[in-house]
C-alpha cells in the first residue's frame, strides 16, 4: 500500500466499476455511473506493527439524475387537412436543471389521447392528426433515464383546437340579362376557411 503518515492503506478486492481511488485517498465517481450504493472496503495497518490492522467498508452513494418532465400546453391550434407538428415535448424538460438531452432518456406515451388525434413521435414531436374537430386533446408521457431505467418523470400534453375561421364573403355578380340567361361567377370563390379558399 501507500505510505500515509504512520500507516499503510490497502483497498481490499477491486473497486466497483466507475469508482477511482485518488492519491489523497478520496474516491472519484465517473460521469454516467448508474445510481446505487457502492461498497469500498479498505484496510489500514500500522507501519511499526504491520499486523496491527483494521478494515472497514465505506458506502459511496451515487444518485440518479434529477429528471423533470414539464407540462406541454398548446392553447390555440387550428385543424388542418394534413398532420401537423405543434412542438416537441423535450424542449422544456430538464435533467439536473439543464435542458434534457433526448438521447439520455426513453420516452413512452403512458396514457394515449382517448380521441386518437394527438400523438407524440419517438423524437418527441407533438403531432396533431388531420381534420381534428375543435376541442381539447390530451395525453400523458413518461421519460426514463437510460442509465437508471427506474428514474422516471411524467407529465401531460394538452392541445386546444379552435373552431376553424370560416368567412363567407358577399358576392356582387354581374347582372344577367333575363332574356338570354347566363351563369354567375362561383359564389364561394372568395369565401375562406382558415384563410384558405
Amino acid at each position: 500500500g501507500n505510505n500515509a503518515g504512520e500507516a499503510s492503506f490497502t483497498i481490499i478486492g477491486t473497486l466497483p466499476s466507475g469508482l477511482t481511488l485518488n492519491s489523497d485517498y478520496s474516491i472519484s465517481v465517473a460521469p454516467n455511473t448508474p445510481k446505487g450504493d457502492y461498497n469500498v472496503e479498505y484496510k489500514i495497518c500500522e507501519n511499526t506493527n504491520p499486523t496491527n490492522c483494521d478494515s472497514v467498508i465505506s458506502v459511496i452513494t451515487v444518485t440518479a439524475g434529477n429528471l423533470v418532465a414539464n407540462e406541454d400546453e398548446i392553447p390555440s391550434a387550428s385543424a388542418s387537412n394534413a398532420s401537423q407538428t405543434l412542438g416537441n415535448i423535450f424542449t422544456n424538460d430538464t435533467k439536473n436543471g439543464n435542458p434534457l438531452v433526448a438521447s439520455d432518456v426513453n420516452m413512452n406515451v403512458t396514457v394515449a389521447d382517448p380521441k386518437g388525434y394527438l400523438t407524440v413521435s419517438p423524437d418527441g414531436s407533438i403531432v396533431l392528426a388531420p381534420n381534428a374537430p375543435a376541442g381539447t386533446y390530451g395525453l400523458t408521457y413518461t421519460i426514463c433515464e437510460k442509465l437508471n431505467p427506474a428514474n422516471c418523470s411524467s407529465n401531460t400534453v394538452k392541445v386546444t383546437v379552435g373552431l376553424p375561421a370560416i368567412d363567407a364573403v358577399a358576392d356582387a355578380p354581374t347582372a344577367i340579362n333575363g332574356n338570354i340567361g347566363g351563369t354567375t361567377v362561383s359564389l364561394i370563390a372568395n369565401d375562406k376557411l382558415n384563410g384558405n379558399p
